[in-house]
Parts: structure tokens; sequence; C-alpha cells
């Protein structure tokens, strides 16, 4: 393949579908960890309600609540509903499991990866705050 062959041109459609799937794949990623923490804290809190029923004087403050319990949840909760959305998926086994290509791009990516999440993620939000606000501000003057 020569590099000056190379082209990426919006009509070529392999071209198109990686645009798409490129641009859907961070929408479905956060959508199934926000899923998971959602799910996460739903478990918490019927475990945090069961002990303010079962426990005598723990609405008082006069009991200890079982944290143990709720580290425990919390540790699961992480562990099992992140698989699919992390690298722990091939590890399990899933699309060739450890020692495979994919393996290797699985951590390099993880390796590349986080830095990036750990620096962009703050930023990602003061983002959508601003877009947020431009899109309110002008949105008279497009009506």
């Amino acid at each position: 393949l020569n590099i000056d062959d190379f082209e990426l041109l919006l009509n070529n459609p392999k071209v198109l579908i990686g645009v798409f799937i490129g641009g859907v794949i961070p929408f479905v990623i956060a959508s199934i960890t926000m899923t998971a923490v959602g799910d996460a804290a739903f478990e918490m809190i019927k475990e945090i309600r069961r002990q303010f029923r079962e426990i005598e004087g723990l609405l008082e403050g006069k009991a200890e609540p079982d944290t143990a319990q709720c580290v425990d949840i919390a540790t699961s909760a992480a562990l099992k509903k992140m698989i699919i959305p992390g690298k722990k998926f091939i590890e399990k086994g899933n699309l060739g499991g450890k020692g495979t290509d994919t393996h290797a791009a699985a951590v390099v990516g993880d390796t590349v990866g986080d830095p990036f999440k750990d620096t962009s993620g703050p930023s990602m939000n003061i983002l959508i705050n601003v877009m947020a606000i431009v899109s309110l501000v002008i949105a008279p003057l497009l009506g």
C-alpha cells in the first residue's frame, strides 16, 4: 500500500461505516458504564434499607452498620457489570483470550486509554456544559 494512494473520502462506504461506528462506540460504552453504576447504586440502596430495617438501633446511631456487606456489593458489582465494556472480557477467554493479538491490542488500548480517560473526562464535562449553555443562548436567534 502506497501512502500516496491513501484517501479518506466520505463517499467510500467503508469510510462512512467507520465514521458511524467510531461515533457510536463512545456512547455505547458510556451507556453500559452508566447503567452499571446505576444498578450498583440501587443494590446498595436496597442493602442499606435492609440494614435499617433489621439492625436494631441503627437509625438512632446506637448500632454499627454492616459496612463489609456494602463494600462487597460495590466490589462484586464493579467486577460483574464492567466485564462487557472492560478488557476483562477478553481475559475471560472471549475473542481468543490471553496470548492472542486481540488480547495484546486490548492491553495496549487500556494502557494508552487510561491516561486519556483521566485527563479528558473532566474536560468533557466542561465541554458538555459549555455546549449546553451556548445552545440555550443562541436558540432564540435560530427561531
